[in-house]
Protein backbone atom coordinates (compact mmCIF):
# COMPACT_ATOMS: atom_id res chain seq x y z
CA UNK A 1 0.00 0.00 0.00
CA UNK A 2 2.36 2.27 0.83
CA UNK A 3 4.72 1.38 -2.13
CA UNK A 4 1.42 2.79 -4.25
CA UNK A 5 1.07 5.99 -2.07
CA UNK A 6 4.34 7.58 -3.74
CA UNK A 7 3.26 7.58 -7.60
CA UNK A 8 -0.51 8.82 -6.76
CA UNK A 9 0.86 11.52 -4.73
CA UNK A 10 3.36 12.72 -7.45
CA UNK A 11 0.59 12.00 -9.95
CA UNK A 12 -1.49 14.56 -8.13
CA UNK A 13 0.77 16.96 -7.89
CA UNK A 14 0.40 17.61 -11.61
CA UNK A 15 -0.70 20.91 -12.86
CA UNK A 16 -1.36 20.24 -16.16
CA UNK A 17 -2.82 17.25 -18.12
CA UNK A 18 0.22 17.78 -21.23
CA UNK A 19 2.69 16.38 -19.12
CA UNK A 20 0.28 13.52 -18.63
CA UNK A 21 0.28 12.74 -22.50
CA UNK A 22 2.98 10.23 -23.10
CA UNK A 23 1.98 8.28 -20.07
CA UNK A 24 -1.80 8.70 -21.75
CA UNK A 25 -0.64 7.34 -24.87
CA UNK A 26 1.28 4.68 -23.69
CA UNK A 27 -1.72 3.18 -21.76
CA UNK A 28 -4.30 3.70 -24.75
CA UNK A 29 -1.49 2.00 -26.82
CA UNK A 30 -2.10 -1.10 -24.03
CA UNK A 31 -5.72 -0.87 -24.06
CA UNK A 32 -6.46 -0.54 -27.62
CA UNK A 33 -4.25 -3.63 -28.25
CA UNK A 34 -5.81 -5.90 -25.56
CA UNK A 35 -9.62 -4.73 -27.15
CA UNK A 36 -8.39 -5.97 -30.24
CA UNK A 37 -6.92 -9.26 -28.91
CA UNK A 38 -9.90 -9.80 -27.21
CA UNK A 39 -12.19 -9.09 -30.30
CA UNK A 40 -9.80 -11.29 -32.13
CA UNK A 41 -10.31 -14.32 -30.45
CA UNK A 42 -14.07 -13.36 -29.34
CA UNK A 43 -14.44 -13.24 -33.35
CA UNK A 44 -13.27 -16.49 -33.96
CA UNK A 45 -16.39 -19.16 -34.42
CA UNK A 46 -19.14 -17.15 -33.82
CA UNK A 47 -22.79 -18.49 -33.92
CA UNK A 48 -25.68 -17.56 -35.78
CA UNK A 49 -27.72 -15.00 -34.06
CA UNK A 50 -30.55 -16.68 -34.06
CA UNK A 51 -28.66 -19.26 -31.40
CA UNK A 52 -29.30 -16.53 -28.93
CA UNK A 53 -31.84 -15.29 -26.81
CA UNK A 54 -32.44 -11.58 -28.09
CA UNK A 55 -33.65 -10.51 -24.43
CA UNK A 56 -32.32 -10.63 -21.12
CA UNK A 57 -33.87 -11.84 -17.65
CA UNK A 58 -35.43 -8.59 -15.70
CA UNK A 59 -33.32 -9.06 -13.22
CA UNK A 60 -30.25 -8.31 -14.96
CA UNK A 61 -31.22 -4.50 -15.73
CA UNK A 62 -29.93 -3.30 -12.13
CA UNK A 63 -26.75 -4.95 -13.41
CA UNK A 64 -26.49 -3.80 -16.80
CA UNK A 65 -26.94 -0.11 -15.54
CA UNK A 66 -24.28 -0.43 -13.12
CA UNK A 67 -22.17 -1.70 -15.57
CA UNK A 68 -22.88 1.29 -17.76
CA UNK A 69 -22.35 3.77 -15.64
CA UNK A 70 -18.79 2.39 -14.19
CA UNK A 71 -17.85 2.07 -17.48
CA UNK A 72 -18.02 5.82 -18.19
CA UNK A 73 -15.88 6.81 -14.95
CA UNK A 74 -13.53 9.35 -16.85
CA UNK A 75 -16.06 11.71 -16.69
CA UNK A 76 -14.33 13.35 -14.15
CA UNK A 77 -11.52 14.49 -16.77
CA UNK A 78 -14.10 16.31 -18.61
CA UNK A 79 -14.05 19.97 -17.24
CA UNK A 80 -9.95 19.67 -16.78
CA UNK A 81 -10.05 18.23 -20.84
CA UNK A 82 -12.17 21.79 -21.71
CA UNK A 83 -9.80 23.89 -19.56
CA UNK A 84 -6.59 22.47 -21.11
CA UNK A 85 -7.58 23.17 -24.84
CA UNK A 86 -6.50 25.29 -27.07
CA UNK A 87 -9.84 26.05 -28.37
CA UNK A 88 -12.42 25.42 -25.66
CA UNK A 89 -15.51 26.00 -28.07
CA UNK A 90 -14.50 22.97 -29.95
CA UNK A 91 -15.38 20.78 -26.85
CA UNK A 92 -19.06 20.68 -26.93
CA UNK A 93 -20.27 21.12 -30.43
CA UNK A 94 -21.83 18.55 -32.32
CA UNK A 95 -18.54 17.49 -33.73
CA UNK A 96 -16.43 18.02 -31.19
CA UNK A 97 -13.91 16.43 -29.09
CA UNK A 98 -17.01 15.12 -26.43
CA UNK A 99 -19.23 13.98 -28.36
CA UNK A 100 -16.73 12.68 -31.30
CA UNK A 101 -14.95 10.68 -28.51
CA UNK A 102 -18.44 9.27 -26.50
CA UNK A 103 -19.07 8.13 -29.79
CA UNK A 104 -16.43 6.02 -30.32
CA UNK A 105 -16.44 4.69 -27.03
CA UNK A 106 -20.03 3.59 -27.15
CA UNK A 107 -19.25 2.07 -29.87
CA UNK A 108 -16.69 0.10 -28.89
CA UNK A 109 -18.61 -0.89 -26.67
CA UNK A 110 -21.14 -1.90 -27.85
CA UNK A 111 -19.26 -4.31 -30.23
CA UNK A 112 -17.65 -6.24 -27.72
CA UNK A 113 -20.74 -6.60 -25.61
CA UNK A 114 -22.52 -7.70 -29.12
CA UNK A 115 -19.97 -10.24 -30.19
CA UNK A 116 -18.89 -11.46 -26.66
CA UNK A 117 -23.01 -12.16 -25.87
CA UNK A 118 -23.30 -14.07 -29.39
CA UNK A 119 -19.67 -15.66 -29.03
CA UNK A 120 -20.80 -16.87 -24.98
CA UNK A 121 -24.39 -16.39 -24.27
CA UNK A 122 -25.79 -16.59 -21.46
CA UNK A 123 -22.61 -18.25 -20.27
CA UNK A 124 -20.63 -14.69 -20.11
CA UNK A 125 -18.99 -13.30 -17.51
CA UNK A 126 -18.53 -9.57 -16.30
CA UNK A 127 -15.38 -9.11 -17.51
CA UNK A 128 -15.36 -11.02 -20.88
CA UNK A 129 -11.66 -11.78 -20.19
CA UNK A 130 -12.81 -13.93 -17.98
CA UNK A 131 -14.41 -16.12 -20.73
CA UNK A 132 -10.99 -16.42 -22.97
CA UNK A 133 -9.40 -19.66 -23.52
CA UNK A 134 -6.49 -19.74 -20.83
CA UNK A 135 -3.95 -20.95 -23.17
CA UNK A 136 -4.76 -17.95 -25.81
CA UNK A 137 -4.41 -15.46 -22.88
Amino acid sequence: MCIMMVPLILSSLVRSLKYIVPISLTANICILFGIISTMYIVMQDLPPVSSRRYIGDLGNVPLFFGTAVYSFEGIGLVLPLKREMRKPENFDRPLGVLNVGLVIIVTIFLMMGFFSYLKYGDDVQASVTLNLPEKLV
